[in-house]
C-alpha cells in the first residue's frame, strides 16, 4: 500500500544554498559533502548540524521534509506522510498528555476584573 503525503506551502525567501534549509540533505547527513567557510576552511558535519539550529535554518516543522523550493514564488514545500486513521476507537493510541498540551492557558491571555 502506497503511503499518502500531505504538503504544506511555506512562504520564505531563501538566498543561500537550498541544502542548508533541508535537514535531510547531504549537507547535514553526508560526511563527504564538501562545503567551506568564507575563510576557505572545511565545515565539519557536526558543526553544520549545530548551525542548522543556531542559525534558525528551520523551514519545515518536526516530522516534515523539505521537499522543494520555488525561486519564482519564494515558496518552500514541506511534506509528510499522512497517518492512517484507526477504524475503531478502541484501536486508537491516544496520548492524553499531548492533547492537553494543545490547549492554551487562558490565564496567560485574559485578566478578569471582579
Amino acid at each position: 500500500m502506497k503511503k499518502s503525503k500531505i504538503s504544506i506551502l511555506i512562504p520564505i525567501v531563501i538566498n543561500d544554498y537550498i541544502d542548508k534549509f533541508n535537514s535531510s540533505s547531504g549537507y547535514y547527513n553526508d560526511i563527504c559533502y564538501t562545503t567551506t567557510t568564507e575563510d576557505g576552511t572545511d565545515i565539519l558535519l557536526k558543526d553544520r548540524q549545530k548551525e542548522f539550529i543556531s542559525k534558525d535554518n528551520i523551514v519545515c516543522r518536526e516530522n516534515c521534509d523539505f521537499s522543494e523550493y520555488d525561486n519564482d514564488t519564494f515558496v518552500a514545500r514541506c511534506s509528510r506522510d499522512v497517518k492512517e486513521c484507526s477504524k475503531s476507537f478502541s484501536d486508537m493510541n491516544i496520548k492524553k498528555d499531548k492533547l492537553l498540551e494543545n490547549f492554551k492557558n487562558i490565564k496567560k491571555y485574559y485578566h478578569f476584573i471582579y
